[in-house]
């Protein structure tokens, strides 16, 4: 099974001072005491996706996994266990979307764009219900006979507290959270 030699190649790369934990289906927790700085963080990260983006033997086959990673460092005593999981998900969410083999350090700024997204789709779930998001038709012209051959329809929405919102930031958003 290919998750048992995951856990096997995770435990293996292990020194005397770090735990590793699976926190979801195909999630690991890593955990560094002994890193202090992101560059450390991002180079032993960088390390753990080599180790595992090696070759594993199915049976007759061989198949190759993809990994990315999101690291948090802990900086005051302020934070928690829960926090510092909270803050390495939100990195591995902006390391997935830039593609795989990627590792991301927590930055403050990824924390508000996480709540500037939660509250663009808490608002747009309001406006969908209100029917709020507009309709606006754009031509489509032959340009041979320059008559109108159909329509394209645009959305656009504008937020009584966001203000008009552009479709490049709704419209993934939307696609996203399932709205």
């Amino acid at each position: 099974d290919i998750l048992i030699q995951v856990a096997m190649r995770l435990r293996a790369s292990m020194d005397g001072y770090s735990t590793v934990c699976r926190i979801g289906a195909d999630e690991f927790a890593y955990l560094y005491p002994m890193v202090f700085s992101e560059e450390q963080a991002a180079e032993k990260s960088r390390m753990l996706i080599e180790i595992l983006s090696a070759p594993y033997d199915v049976g007759e086959r061989t198949a190759r996994l993809s990994a990315s990673a999101g690291c948090s460092l802990f900086y005051s005593g302020d934070e928690t266990t829960e926090i510092l999981i909270n803050k390495a998900e939100t990195a591995l969410y902006h390391a997935k979307r830039s593609g795989r083999g990627r590792v991301v350090v927590y930055t403050r700024e990824m924390e508000e764009a996480a709540k500037r997204v939660t509250r663009i789709e808490q608002a747009l779930r309001r406006a969908v219900s209100a029917g709020e998001v507009e309709p606006h038709f754009q031509p489509i012209v032959d340009l041979n006979t320059r008559r109108t051959i159909g329509f394209e329809t645009l959305a656009r929405w504008t937020d009584r507290d966001l203000g008009t919102v552009p479709p490049s930031v709704f419209i993934p958003i939307a696609e996203e959270r399932g709205i």
